[in-house]
């Protein structure tokens, strides 16, 4: 017998949603042969690293930041990984002898609230020892972070310390739009391992190495604490130094797990939380007069229909009006630009009343006229 085959039926390599399910559901034969079922583990973990983040877990996490948006009781920080990877779970039990913590429904990882809460306490420990007054900041810590002790009178601290979740790419303003990466760690010294140095063991560079495909994480992560604003932002300045200078998870000896701020996903997440019209004008000053030739030249009818689509039937009206009231000069400048380039189509849809209908909603009483708006020179 060379391999044991899964009884269940074989299923497919490609169309899943749910990364973490595949990850656990789609290895589908176990070779006697150890180089050859190696071999298969790194190509199974790379195939659950192709699986894109789902719009099912984008949309919770959407409202997971709408949840958390009043200041007066959440305080939150965004973070990435800083050009490293992390292992969270590693020692876990699975068949693949590789783990992350996942999310048990959506298959994404997420940061225990529990390990972030003994980070944040154990920094600030190492601060309160440097104080002239050490014992009333540890009755403070312990009124934030808890006791931490098993007797009677023992409680879970002021803070609450949340999962942090992991923040997907694109709009959401994650650094990456795949949760997952593959990962290699290289066993030394096996033989002395084996027997916990108790007994003789070659010499590590006699020994040959024995390669581990692991499973890891990428990306940007929404840390948040729950609690009076000025109490949770003390508790969150202890966690921030800690995942930026110690790191969190497994193998931080070797540079995994090291945190740095990501402001993109942070103005991400603010920018869900405004009205319709304010998204709409910060997108466009975003784009910046480099920008709005070509969105609303060459491409006037996939912009203005992306328009209507996220904000409604009203989006028309409201990027008109902050077209003209913003960039009119810049727009009458482009009357004169030649006959193809991208000012020109631009100038001659956004000056003409008639090519004004919102593209989504033809019907709908959506034409602009400029004249309302436009600068004169």
């Amino acid at each position: 017998m060379t391999s044991i085959t899964m009884k269940r039926k074989k299923l497919p390599p490609t169309g899943w949603d749910n990364p973490g399910l595949f990850f656990d559901k789609g290895f589908q034969e176990w070779k006697i042969d150890s180089g050859k079922r190696g071999e298969d583990i790194a190509s199974h973990i790379k195939a659950v690293c192709d699986v894109p983040v789902s719009q099912i877990y984008r949309d919770a996490y959407r409202r997971w930041i709408r949840e958390t948006s009043d200041k007066a009781s959440f305080t939150r920080w965004f973070g990435q990984l800083d050009g490293t990877r992390m292992f969270i779970g590693l020692g876990m039990a699975h068949v693949l002898e590789t783990q992350v913590c996942r999310h048990p429904v959506y298959g994404i990882p997420y940061i225990p609230g529990s390990a972030l809460k003994g980070l944040a306490r154990t920094k600030a420990r190492e601060y309160a020892e440097g104080q002239e007054d050490q014992k009333q900041f540890n009755k403070v810590i312990d009124i934030l972070f808890g006791t931490g002790t098993d007797d009677q009178k023992a409680d879970a601290g002021y803070l609450i310390f949340h999962d942090a979740w992991w923040v997907p790419g694109g709009e959401e303003g994650g650094s990456e739009n795949k949760p997952y990466a593959p990962e290699i760690v290289t066993v030394h010294a096996v033989e002395y391992y084996k027997n916990q140095g108790k007994k003789p063991a070659p010499h590590p560079d006699m020994e040959s190495p024995n390669p581990n495909q692991q499973l890891a994480v990428q990306g940007s992560f929404c840390f948040v604490i729950e609690g009076v604003s000025q109490w949770a932002q003390l508790g969150m300045k202890f966690l921030t130094i800690a995942l930026q200078d110690e790191g969190i998870g497994g193998k931080v000896a070797a540079g995994y797990g090291y945190f740095e701020k990501d402001d993109k996903a942070g103005n991400a997440a603010d920018k869900m939380n405004m009205p319709p019209e304010e998204k709409i004008k910060i997108t466009i000053d975003d784009w910046g007069v480099d920008k709005i030739p070509r969105k609303f030249g060459r491409y006037y009818n996939n912009t203005m229909k992306k328009f209507c689509e996220d904000y409604g039937n009203t989006a028309c009206t409201i990027v008109f009006e902050h077209l003209w009231s913003t960039y009119g000069n810049e727009i009458n400048s482009w009357k004169d630009k030649p006959r193809n380039t991208a000012e020109k189509k631009a100038y001659n849809k956004l000056s003409r009343e008639e090519n004004a209908a919102c593209p989504l909603y033809p019907d709908n009483k959506c034409r602009i006229s400029r004249m309302d708006y436009i600068l004169t020179s």
